[in-house]
């Protein structure tokens, strides 16, 4: 099964699946509300996704 998390145009996660909890470790209580480029995004890559959805 796919993991599957919604974004809307901010960058926030107002979806989260179980599959998502069971790849990333976040719980759906955690993740929902918070910005996807802090909570799957790679430290490497966040830097250019700031500079697109702004600061978290």
């Amino acid at each position: 099964m796919d993991a599957v998390i919604q974004m809307d145009v901010d960058g926030l996660i107002p979806g989260w699946s179980g599959q998502a909890v069971n790849l990333f470790d976040w719980t759906k209580e955690e993740a929902v509300g918070q910005t996807t480029h802090i909570m799957i995004i790679p430290d490497h890559y966040r830097e250019a996704l700031v500079g697109y959805y702004g600061p978290s």
